[in-house]
């Protein structure tokens, strides 16, 4: 099928992390919270400059993988370089990523999220 030995050597051990984490194997990830990036989650919620469906479905593409790799949540962290090899899964954890990020936002931030979406 063509993957590389990277990205197998990648899916182990993202699989390993998010493993430990949900079965408590690694008690100090499940506690752990991670700082948000605001502004890196601001660049990628921008919207200027899409025009067709196919900049949209990349932008909401590009927007999930954001997400969870600044999510606070260790366990979504975890998946963010599985979700960049196969799609259907920062699909499948956009909501789980999206309210973990949303609560961490300033009102500032969250205020430019809406007027965002609201375009």
């Amino acid at each position: 099928r063509g993957t590389s030995g990277g990205l197998d050597d990648s899916v182990r051990s993202s699989t390993s992390q998010v493993g430990g984490i949900i079965d408590g194997r690694n008690s100090e990830s499940n506690r752990q919270r991670f700082q948000v990036n605001q502004q890196n989650l601001q660049r990628a919620w921008d919207v200027s400059q899409r025009l067709t469906a196919d900049d949209w479905n990349d932008w909401l593409r590009r927007l999930s993988l954001e997400l969870l790799r600044e999510s606070p949540s260790a366990a979504l962290r975890a998946c963010a370089t599985v979700a960049h090899a196969y799609p259907r899964l920062s699909r499948q954890l956009f909501q789980s990523a999206f309210v973990s990020c949303w609560t961490e936002l300033d009102d500032s931030y969250r205020d430019s999220l809406v007027r965002t979406l609201e375009t």
